[in-house]
């Protein structure tokens, strides 16, 4: 493992993650296959909060916790998508209360590594320390997820972050990133 790697891959809890900078889009889609009976929760379209159309509410979205809210985005032809997205999929009578703690994808080095695992992959003569901004980033991700109760979370930008609970989804991603590798 290096600092630079394009895939990272590990475990939180009960959560398998991935981090990538290989070009995976649309990962969304693939995570809507795994979790037909979850509720999707969109915190963050391009950057910032989505607000809602009058269109999103014809398609069954509502205003919820500074994002969109969908109950069976199964039913849904096409789920919003930018750059710098962030999904959860949640217990579908959940409703999240109030906004993520921060925009996790909108931080493009954003990893779910150890800063210290990472830094010591670091050529010896750089100064050590640059990645601490990491742990309290990473800690209020993990509070976040364990909150809202997520099964999984989906955040597509520079990186493609992936958190969930579901091993056959983690399995799927897990495959996907592989073969572009």
């Amino acid at each position: 493992m290096s600092w630079d790697d394009r895939i990272f891959t590990g475990q939180h809890g009960d959560y398998s993650w991935l981090v990538t900078t290989l070009p995976i889009r649309r990962t969304v889609d693939l995570a809507l296959r795994f979790h037909p009976e979850q509720a999707l929760w969109l915190a963050t379209l391009h950057c910032s909060a989505p607000t809602l159309s009058s269109r999103d509410a014809a398609e069954g979205w509502v205003q919820a916790g500074g994002g969109l809210l969908h109950r069976n985005p199964s039913e849904l032809a096409n789920i919003p998508s930018s750059h710098d997205d962030e999904y959860y999929f949640i217990p579908g009578d959940e409703t999240p209360l109030a906004p993520p703690p921060n925009r996790f994808v909108t931080y493009t080095t954003f990893n779910l590594e150890s800063p210290s695992t990472l830094e010591s992959t670091f050529d010896p003569t750089w100064e050590t320390g640059v990645l601490d901004w990491l742990r309290p980033l990473q800690a209020a991700f993990w509070d976040h997820l364990n909150q809202l109760g997520a099964i999984s979370y989906v955040g597509d930008g520079d990186r493609v972050i992936v958190a969930t609970r579901r091993k056959d989804f983690f399995a799927a991603v897990l495959q996907l990133v592989n073969d572009l590798a």
